[in-house]
């Protein structure tokens, strides 16, 4: 569960959250590590499971310091890794299950592969520039039964 802040609170500096339920398991609020949860500012905008490997990524757009992609193992309810992308939105998996797609940017959008195994940037990341910002990213196969 991605959390947003209150109504009446301010929506880039009160603190967003993620609880995570695993099969048959009770809920729990991340709040470690807490230089990480710290940073998780704004609302959890949006999630991501990615079955292969336990992982969920969820997206802070304004997130300390410019945004941040948090990855966490559901099964565990433990903290993976994190990125600094500037205002990361959207996440969703491509269809093969080896990249993260994210959505990002403030001035200017993008998208951006990251690596489902490691959950970091390439060193030559694929970057691809976006005629606008999108909340959530869809992914269909356009193609199937053809």
């Amino acid at each position: 569960v991605g959390h947003a802040m209150r109504e009446g609170l301010d929506t880039r500096e009160a603190m967003g959250a993620l609880s995570l339920r695993p099969k048959d398991g009770k809920f729990k609020t991340m709040v470690t590590p807490a230089a990480v949860t710290g940073a998780m500012k704004g609302e959890t905008l949006s999630l991501c499971l990615n079955t292969a490997n336990k992982t969920i990524a969820a997206t802070n757009p304004y997130g300390s310091p410019n945004g941040i992609v948090t990855f966490w193992n559901y099964e565990t309810q433990k903290y993976v890794s994190s990125l600094e992308l500037e205002q990361p939105r959207g996440v969703a998996m491509t269809l093969d299950g080896s990249y993260w797609i994210i959505t990002f940017g403030k001035d200017t959008p993008g998208v951006v592969l990251v690596s489902a195994e490691t959950n970091k940037l390439g060193e030559e990341p694929i970057m691809f520039a976006a005629s606008s910002q999108g909340s959530h990213v869809y992914v269909h196969d356009y193609w199937a039964g053809a």
